[in-house]
């Protein structure tokens, strides 16, 4: 073989071998582009959920002010309840008191009914406001 002959196998040679790295290039290329159009999915993916779990904080908060409101509401109706509780107790005991103030007067009347004659204009032994025996006295 001469010298030409080498030079130009040694030049074929390299070329392939150049061929041969630009296609082994593009091929880490294309794995780089897949892998990078991957990474954009995983990132798009992430972008989604993030938004999804923004928006379940968002419900979550939401029903938390309006557990908050129906608890504001139940305790406002609670205090309600209670004040018409002492009212109606209120009451109670101020009939009780009228009635046995009542139940005193009565008494008090049959028993001077039963004791002595009273006036007319009389009751319990003491005069009725207005009546003339009132105002003798």
């Amino acid at each position: 073989m001469s010298p030409t002959d080498s030079g130009i196998g040694r030049a074929n040679a390299a070329t392939k071998l150049a061929n041969a790295a630009t296609e082994l290039a593009n091929a880490v290329t294309k794995l780089v582009n897949a892998a990078t159009k991957l990474a954009n999915a995983a990132t798009e993916f992430a972008n989604a959920a993030t938004k999804l779990v923004n928006a379940a904080t968002e419900f979550a908060n939401a029903a938390t002010k309006l557990v908050n409101a129906v608890t504001e509401l139940v305790n406002a109706v609670t205090k309600l309840a209670n004040a018409a509780i002492e009212f109606a107790n209120a009451a109670t005991a101020l009939a009780s008191l009228v009635t046995a103030f009542v139940a005193w007067w009565l008494s008090a009347a049959f028993w001077a009914m039963t004791r002595e004659p009273i006036a007319a204009d009389e009751i319990g032994g003491y005069p009725i406001p207005g009546s003339q025996e009132a105002a003798r006295e």
